[in-house]
């Protein structure tokens, strides 16, 4: 969580991460731009789906199922763009 906080804390211009988060989130930007939607939608589903309602994951589990995966699921996340 700490890598996590400090890449978006630096993102947002906030407070000066640490050098030595420097590395850290380096390594997580390379994951990141190796990462589809697809392994982060399995990711996900297991950090943090099981802390949701079930009617929650259900939701979440119906519109990636239906619409994300199909259409984007084999994409890298860092390919995917709003439109202008």
């Amino acid at each position: 969580m700490e890598e996590v906080n400090g890449r978006n804390n630096r993102q947002l211009g906030s407070a000066e991460v640490p050098a030595s988060n420097d590395r850290k989130t380096a390594s997580i930007a390379e994951q990141e731009s190796k990462t589809t939607l697809t392994q982060l939608k399995d990711k996900c589903m297991e950090l943090s789906w099981p802390l949701l309602k079930k009617s929650t994951r259900e939701n979440y589990e119906f519109f990636f199922s239906s619409y994300l995966v199909p259409t984007f699921g084999d994409r890298k996340i860092d390919e995917l763009k709003y439109p202008p």
